[in-house]
């Protein structure tokens, strides 16, 4: 770094007093500096000449000097005027360049970082949660972060903190921090290697998804990299919904052949809306699927296990569907049955005493023609025998025609 290449009072002879063997910088342009990297016209920003350290004093560049990573790191020594090493990441980029000049820029650096945040990924309207935030000096930063604070940005709408507090890696003991619409910590110093982690606690009242960010930051030194100093937690909450489900049936004895309905309602009781409900029926032995109605969504009958089960989709807080099942009885012995129906949701259920209903049935066979005391009986579910009608046609056409027959000797004698 060269100024005044020439004599005083006289002109400047460049050739004998100074040749450039690059990268060298001059505030004004009397070296006719013209090597790479050469820069001329350019004031140097220098600071004055004071201790900087080292054996002798120093004018050290600034951050905005255009001296600062222009030098040449082929030729660069290994340490500067002061003895401190060169090359150094002066501007905090990632690389590291000689500087021009006897004063190698050297900015004590503390990258103060957001380790970690932890938090459930769900919960329900009511719980009470903890979210925790890790901060952290890297191992590799040159000094201790000073003021440092873990703050979190405006928390959302349904979260109440009820307690924060925070421990670092040198002192277990928790110390408060100060909330409200946010949460601070005032942690002070961090060595590099340290971390600090707050613990905030709050109550959810709301449904949906919930974003809490965790921000650090220090007042010292400067922090290379403020890309890492945020991180957030995603929390879905769930609500509440006290899903009730009654039922009856038209008759509850039937005879084997009898059909009857079986009616359901279902109701949210709240607090929250319900999404996702659904319906499920199981038909005992003795009874036999017929059809079914709902008021809203679709249902379906497996064989299999007797089973209806209906997607009912979502119902609001208060909201009540109805639904009917037809059933037929098919039975050759009295018996009493239980049919079953239920209904759940995606939300937490706080009574499920009531997610269940039973309804019993009694069934009996049906009734036996007594042929000791004659007459007929009609029984829906017996077989067509063709052979009978015809036994019955041919008697009947007999007493037929002996009654003609006699009526004609009758009608002769008169």
């Amino acid at each position: 770094m060269v100024s005044n290449c020439g004599r005083a009072g006289g002109t400047p002879d460049v050739a004998t007093f100074f040749t450039s063997s690059g990268y060298n910088l001059e505030d004004v342009d009397t070296c006719t500096l013209s090597s790479t990297g050469d820069i001329i016209n350019t004031d140097p920003a220098l600071g004055a000449l004071a201790d900087n350290g080292g054996k002798t004093e120093t004018m050290a560049i600034t951050a905005s000097s255009p001296a600062l990573d222009a030098g040449d790191n082929a030729n660069c020594p290994n340490n500067d005027q002061r003895d401190s090493l060169r090359p150094a990441d002066g501007d905090l980029n990632g690389s590291f360049v000689c500087d021009i000049g006897a004063f190698e820029l050297f900015v004590h650096s503390a990258d103060i970082h957001i380790n970690n945040m932890t938090a459930v990924d769900t919960a329900y309207n009511g719980d009470t949660i903890q979210v925790g935030i890790e901060a952290h000096n890297d191992v590799s930063a040159s000094t201790t972060a000073t003021g440092v604070e873990i703050t979190t940005a405006t928390l959302p709408a349904g979260f109440t903190v009820r307690s924060a507090s925070f421990t670092t890696s040198t002192n277990a003991t928790p110390t408060a921090c100060t909330f409200g619409t946010a949460v601070v910590c005032t942690v002070g110093s961090l060595a590099p290697g340290d971390t600090a982690t707050a613990v905030i606690e709050g109550t959810i009242s709301t449904t949906g998804e919930l974003t809490i960010t965790g921000n650090v930051n220090s007042a010292n030194p400067i922090d290379p990299n403020t890309v890492n100093n945020s991180d957030h937690v995603h929390i879905q909450v769930i609500g509440n919904s006290d899903m009730e489900i009654t039922g009856s049936i038209v008759s509850g004895s039937l005879t084997s052949g009898q059909e009857t309905q079986i009616a359901f309602t279902l109701t949210n009781l709240g607090a929250d809306d319900a999404t996702n409900v659904r319906v499920a029926a199981f038909l005992p032995e003795g009874l036999t699927y017929q059809s079914i109605t709902i008021d809203q969504g679709s249902c379906s009958y497996s064989s299999d296990d007797m089973s209806i089960t209906c997607n009912v989709g979502n119902m609001a807080n208060g909201a009540s569907v109805s639904g009917i099942v037809v059933v037929k009885a098919d039975t050759t012995t009295a018996l009493s049955v239980v049919a079953l129906v239920g209904v759940d949701a995606d939300q937490r259920d706080l009574v499920p005493s009531n997610d269940t209903h039973q309804i019993t049935v009694s069934l009996a066979p049906a009734p036996v023609p007594d042929s000791s005391s004659g007459g007929c009986v009609y029984n829906p579910d017996a077989s067509f025998d063709p052979v009978l009608p015809g036994i019955l046609l041919t008697g009947l056409i007999g007493v037929l025609t002996y009654r003609v027959r006699r009526l004609n000797r009758v009608m002769k004698k008169h």
